[in-house]
């Protein structure tokens, strides 16, 4: 990267900083169907420095009895791990992104812990992008995963989840960002749209399932700005 495509892409971090919690206060809310960006998008990058997670932030546990969240985090146990499937090895923004859907509303809650989605998704992250922009970057990946005692709850059910791609697509307003030269070239986005298969099994009880749709978009550096695709972020709200 030159050092103009640098000083743009900070530009455009530092830019998108403050409109982040007007997003938010809105109502886009991570697992909301599609909704449309009226409004000015020309900073749509919108990470957000905040951190803590707010009530309702985080993927809400499925409607099992005996099971509430409890908004104060609480340990929990170090595990290994299984592997987390490898997101896709390729210069197609629209694979890519579809792999990090995949992921991201597919997570085992036996097999792993909210640690190794953290980590999973920070070395994700396209390498251009310096520390600080990192930090809030993972900020608003972070309030993606659920908390710890949500994490325990969800474990103590065998709750996993499955998604299913149906359509990956560059939202219009990427587009004319993109015609426009707003962005560094490679830059792009994608929604992903599919099912999504909660299947949890409380002791004593019938194995249940939940299923419902769930979209998300996804901002990737691909060619010639990055080969393979690296992750920039995950908005937390869905563009149409």
């Amino acid at each position: 990267m030159n050092e103009s495509q640098s000083r743009h892409r900070r530009s455009v971090v530092l830019a998108i900083v403050g409109v982040a919690a007007v997003v938010v206060l809105l109502g886009l809310v991570v697992r909301n169907p599609v909704t449309g960006s009226d409004g000015d998008t020309s900073r749509l990058w919108p990470y957000d420095i905040r951190g803590a997670r707010e009530p309702g932030d985080a993927p809400a546990l499925v409607n099992s009895p005996g099971l509430s969240r409890v908004e104060d985090d609480a340990p929990v146990d170090v595990h290994s791990g299984t592997d987390l499937p490898a997101l896709p090895d390729t210069d197609d923004p629209d694979v890519y992104a579809a792999g990090v859907a995949e992921v991201l509303f597919g997570m085992d809650h036996v097999n792993n812990g909210p640690e190794d989605y953290e980590v999973f998704f920070a070395d994700a992250l396209w390498d251009e992008i310096g520390p600080n922009d990192q930090a809030r970057i993972m900020a608003t990946i972070s309030r993606r995963i659920p908390t710890a005692d949500m994490w325990e709850q969800m474990r103590s059910v065998e709750q996993a989840g499955d998604f299913t791609v149906e359509l990956v697509w560059e939202p219009r307003s990427a587009r004319n960002h993109r015609a426009r030269g707003d962005w560094p070239d490679g830059w792009g986005m994608r929604t992903v749209s599919g099912t999504q298969t909660e299947t949890w099994h409380a002791p004593g009880e019938q194995a249940q399932s939940s299923t419902g749709p769930v979209a998300v978009t996804v901002a990737m550096a691909c060619p010639p700005a990055a080969s393979p695709c690296r992750l920039i972020g995950i908005l937390p709200h869905v563009e149409s």
